[in-house]
């Protein structure tokens, strides 16, 4: 069964069977999306034909999000109890049916196991069968997503609840170094300027003053540079495009030439800037020059974004929220508990030369 509020979205059923229903979600200034909601049997075979059915709605261009229960594990980690996990052909063929359609499990808060079968003791099992998958089009296009394991009362099963359009809160970000910003000659004299200016206090907060000063002014000079860096890009190519053309139909005079050369040697500066930008995102090691032009890669750099998002975080008392003010005072009080004055009895320790031999006191001296 599926259920909607039709003055918020509207759903059309394309495909239904014992195992899934399959449709297309509009949503009102969201676009639409493909949408699965799957129970797989328990039969290898079954399942087999469920994975087929669903294929046939994976090949479009739309943001696809497919879940609920599969009935499947994928490792020992998602199950306790029982007999032993063991690859077989249903991990297999749910294994491939993920990879061949470019799925990607979508991280979860809650429980860890989503099914018990609400036995005693040693006949106790819990598995994690339910979960959800999104194609890269909707990991793309989706800011932060998350499921969340529902407590598990009237069934065996933890519901889940996915929540892609929950508002990001805007707060106050870091200013961090930008590598390219060494690659920008104006940078230098800008550091220069800026570090000239008098400032009051103690060398220390003079040097972090300053310090401060210069990122600060840094990160607002270059902020207009980087926002013309694609169109710089393809303005040039455009325009080297037009005078390799002029030169296939007559041979080029010298000064247009020497433009030509120009044009070249600042799109390759400039292709080395947004490379370097999103090298500094991704902070991949397997990054081949070139590369940052690919879906994949940025795909990769949205994926850390989002995973380096915190949902939610655990409190003293044990319980788990949500809210960004709590998140941030959970953090305070941790820290501020952790670096707060303790007084410390420093009489009666050993003296290192007691408990340690004369070759480790002369390692310890070297060092």
């Amino acid at each position: 069964m599926v259920l909607w509020r039709k003055d918020l979205a509207s759903f059309y059923v394309l495909e239904a069977s014992s195992e899934m229903i399959v449709g297309k979600l509009d949503v009102s200034g969201k676009g639409s999306k493909m949408v699965a909601s799957v129970y797989g049997s328990n039969d290898i075979q079954n399942r087999r034909t469920l994975w087929t059915d669903l294929e046939k709605h994976c090949s479009g261009n739309l943001p696809f999000v497919v879940g609920d229960d599969f009935n499947c594990i994928i490792s020992q980690a998602k199950k306790r109890g029982g007999k032993k996990f063991l690859v077989n052909q249903g991990f297999k063929d749910f294994n491939n049916f993920i990879i061949r359609n470019d799925l990607h499990e979508i991280k979860s808060m809650g429980p860890r196991f989503t099914w018990c079968n609400n036995k005693k003791g040693g006949a106790r099992i819990l598995e994690k069968l339910d979960r959800c998958l999104i194609n890269t089009i909707a990991l793309d296009c989706i800011d932060i997503a998350l499921v969340k394991h529902v407590s598990r009362v009237a069934s065996d099963h933890c519901p889940i609840l996915l929540e892609v359009f929950k508002p990001l809160e805007h707060t106050k970000s870091t200013i961090r170094y930008e590598e390219v910003w060494a690659s920008y000659y104006g940078a230098s004299a800008l550091v220069k300027s800026v570090w000239k200016r008098n400032c009051k206090g103690d060398p220390a907060t003079i040097l972090n003053l300053k310090f401060k000063r210069t990122l600060k002014a840094l990160f607002y000079w270059s902020k207009e540079k980087y926002k013309g860096l694609n169109a710089l890009r393809d303005k040039l190519k455009d325009e080297i495009l037009e005078i390799q053309l002029e030169e296939s139909e007559g041979v080029l005079s010298v000064e247009r030439l020497q433009i030509l050369r120009f044009k070249i040697n600042e799109l390759n500066v400039t292709l080395a800037r947004i490379n370097t930008w999103w090298r500094k995102r991704a902070k991949a090691r397997w990054m081949d020059e070139g590369n940052c032009n690919t879906s994949f890669f940025h795909e990769f750099a949205s994926a850390r974004r989002s995973s380096n998002w915190i949902s939610h975080i655990k409190t003293g008392s044990g319980i788990f929220l949500e809210e960004e003010s709590v998140i941030q005072d959970t953090f305070s009080d941790f820290f501020r508990c952790k670096w707060q004055f303790r007084d410390c009895i420093l009489e009666g320790w050993l003296r290192p030369s007691n408990v340690l031999s004369l070759e480790d006191q002369g390692y310890q001296e070297g060092g």
